[in-house]
């Protein structure tokens, strides 16, 4: 083997292991937020129990090596009214975003 080779096989299993090591951490969050069973709230403390998984809309940039140990991106156990209101959010502000980039 090369010495490219040496070090993309390792730079590929640093990533791979980086991977894993996000994939349990957020396992683990999410399955703490179901076992609750009520709404995670958006912006203001929430106690129904019609909830549902709703993938995040932000693309923050996060590295599990760093903080926070949470990823930012990750999906909301949400009752329909908050995610309406996370949805709704989401639409003004990538909309903004949007409309600036043209």
């Amino acid at each position: 083997m090369s010495r490219f080779d040496i070090l993309l096989f390792e730079t590929a299993q640093e990533m791979f292991e980086r991977r894993a090591k996000e994939a349990k951490n957020r396992e683990k969050t999410l399955a703490k937020i179901e076992k609750m069973g009520y709404c995670e709230g958006v912006s203001h403390k929430c106690d129904r129990k019609d909830t549902s998984w709703i993938s995040a809309r932000t693309f923050y940039p996060w590295d599990i090596d760093e903080e926070p140990l949470e990823d930012p991106n990750r999906s909301y156990y949400l009752c329909s009214a908050c995610a309406e209101e996370y949805n709704s959010y989401w639409d003004e502000m990538w909309n903004d975003y949007y409309a600036g980039r043209l």
